[in-house]
């Protein structure tokens, strides 16, 4: 084997090393959020539990934090992590593609941005399937919400206040006289357990959807 063949080859090879380590950086981060959003979850819904059979109003978590609010208002951290973890997965995985990951936070920019630069039918497929899942997330659907916003920047659970659908006063079980209850949103055990469910699968595809990357 010549030199120049030899120097080739060890730059292909790390060229190769050094996009599977990048892709990796893009995975782990991504699953780390959805790893946290199903631990969150289970304690949210250990907390629920708790309000329902002891007739309590608010989430009183002592051993290292005292967050006296209601505990459903860990459902919007939880479903941060979980939009967050998807906007990641889906900028890392373009790079299995060599395409660079777009500068936008909006979920529906970024599934339609990866599906026509790369022209993979398998993740059209799979991506569209996703979305009628993610899409309940991106609009506030998963919240009952009567006006669903698309939240183009993926920032409703992420500030009090911004462009897309805003949540309303969020409690954790009717807690207050049924004339007030219009005003306010309330988060059941169901509405934790879908969440969890939908975490899982959106996971799962994506993962499988990176294996197949690598497999090109």
């Amino acid at each position: 084997m010549s030199l120049i063949k030899m120097i080739s080859g060890l730059i292909k090879s790390t060229t190769f090393m050094n996009k599977i380590n990048d892709v990796y950086d893009w995975k782990i981060l991504s699953e780390s959020y959805f790893l946290c959003a199903t631990i969150c979850c289970d304690s949210l819904l250990d907390e629920l539990k708790n309000i329902e059979e002891k007739s309590l109003h608010c989430y009183n978590y002592e051993k290292n934090f005292k967050f006296k609010f209601s505990a459903g208002n860990l459902i919007k951290p939880v479903v941060f992590s979980f939009k967050h973890g998807v906007e990641l997965y889906l900028k890392g995985l373009g790079k299995l593609w060599n395409v660079e990951p777009a500068h936008k936070h909006d979920l529906l920019f970024l599934k339609q941005y990866v599906i026509d630069q790369t022209q993979d039918i398998n993740m059209v497929e799979v991506l569209e399937k996703l979305w009628t899942t993610l899409i309940k997330y991106y609009s506030g659907e998963y919240l009952g919400l009567v006006h669903p916003k698309s939240d183009k920047m993926n920032e409703a659970e992420r500030y009090p206040e911004g462009n897309g659908y805003k949540i309303p006063f969020i409690i954790s079980m009717p807690e207050y006289k049924e004339d007030n209850l219009n005003s306010c949103l309330v988060v059941s055990m169901s509405t934790v357990y879908q969440l969890k469910e939908d975490i899982l699968l959106v996971a799962d595809c994506f993962k499988n959807l990176y294996e197949k990357g690598f497999a090109k």
